[in-house]
């Protein structure tokens, strides 16, 4: 059976420039501190409340950690920095767990419970960033795989005119195509490194600003990857086109189609 191995790189290029909606939303942080007023709520509810909410984002970073886990595009470095972060937020709110469920007065939750948000940012710094540098890396470790691809179809282009073909169109394509990719790397790459060194302490100023900033990067990223991609396959057809009768599959068979 053939199987097009330049189509099917290009359409699995797909995949790394996807940005799902969740990657790149704010999310939102969200702790019981309505609650910590003394307005006839028992103190024992609040500490429910408080626990939920910690309970809530140890599950969480639970999650992050599976998620990077099993990346097989992040670097080990990112690695690292990451579960470090998560290893720090989980232990620093179990301890703020139990100092909440050992108070005995509303002022002392008044000061405990808003530190849940706070002191960790789980998710309004913590777990966008993590998602951030997760897609700036699995661009970065798909790049080459798509050079490698359209240096194939160049190759094929070169034999093709060399046979006399008028590839005009599809050498016009591939070029696009090239700085397409060119643009979309340049401005996905930096993105990890700009956003992974965030903490809580740098809520709201910079972090928010910088957040924006990069998912905006990404999204301009995913933008000229996808018309990378667009036109690469473009070209591929272009070569067909320029082709007479079948004579592109003598040329490009080795490239595009393989027997199985």
């Amino acid at each position: 059976m053939k199987k097009k191995r330049l189509i099917a790189v290009i359409a699995a290029f797909a995949v790394v420039v996807a940005l799902p909606a969740a990657a790149l939303a704010q999310e939102r942080d969200t702790t019981p501190r309505e609650e910590v007023v003394n307005n006839g709520r028992s103190i024992e509810r609040i500490k429910e409340r408080a626990a939920e909410a910690i309970d809530r984002r140890l599950k969480t970073l639970d999650r992050l950690t599976e998620k990077v886990s099993q990346s097989e595009s992040m670097t080990l470095a990112h690695k690292d920095e990451l579960f470090a972060d998560y290893v720090d937020a989980a232990r620093g709110l179990t301890v703020l767990g139990a100092d909440i469920e050992a108070a005995t007065t509303f002022e002392e939750l008044r000061e405990l419970v808003p530190l849940i948000a706070t002191d960790y940012r789980v998710y309004l710094v913590i777990a966008p960033k993590t998602h951030l540098v997760a897609i700036s890396d699995r661009i970065g470790a798909g790049v080459p795989h798509f050079e490698e691809a359209l240096a194939k179809i160049s190759e094929k282009i070169a034999r093709a005119e060399e046979a006399g073909w008028d590839v005009a169109e599809a050498a016009r394509l591939l070029n696009e195509a090239e700085a397409n990719l060119a643009e979309g790397a340049r401005l996905a790459a930096p993105v990890a490194g700009n956003v992974i060194g965030l903490d809580a302490s740098d809520w709201p100023d910079p972090a928010d600003a910088t957040l924006m900033a990069n998912r905006e990067a990404l999204r301009a990223s995913h933008a000229q990857l996808k018309a990378a991609r667009e036109n690469a396959k473009a070209a591929i057809q272009a070569l067909r086109d320029a082709a007479p009768d079948g004579a592109v599959d003598t040329a490009v068979t080795d490239t595009v189609t393989t027997d199985g």
